[in-house]
């Protein structure tokens, strides 16, 4: 086997993306892929190898997918300084409101909220409480 590029790895993992959304890829590649890559089809997967538009007019879907993968909080701090870098304002509530996002208090507001509803909830026993038969 030979060594392949991050570059060519970014390529094949795009083209596999395509394949899985098309519907053409191979169902035991898909088990495969989801037993090596966890996450492999995510949004933070896909934000990752969706390449920039030149054209900066051509940029709002490319922000869009960002925008959603940081809501779902999977964009690491190292990929927003990276996103930042191109397009500086790519997270503002301006860029949100053009592209029909919610703002990012918002969007942060509702993050924590799922993380809340997802802790199970505690339950008191109560010693007084007689079972029911």
């Amino acid at each position: 086997m030979t060594e392949r590029s991050e570059e060519e790895l970014v390529v094949w993992l795009k083209e596999q993306i395509e394949a899985f959304d098309a519907g053409t890829i191979d169902a035991d590649l898909v088990a495969h892929l989801d037993e090596e890559i966890p996450g492999w089809n995510d949004l933070g997967a896909r934000a990752r190898v969706a390449p920039v538009p030149e054209d900066e007019a051509d940029r709002g879907p490319w922000i869009a997918l960002h925008i959603d993968a940081f809501d779902a909080g999977e964009l690491t701090a190292e990929q927003s300084a990276r996103i930042d870098e191109i397009v500086p304002d790519w997270n503002s509530d301006a860029s949100r409101a053009a592209l029909g996002k919610a703002p990012a208090a918002a969007a942060a507001a509702e993050q924590a909220e799922s993380a809340e509803s997802a802790e199970p909830a505690e339950t008191a026993a109560t010693p007084d409480a007689a079972p029911e038969s």
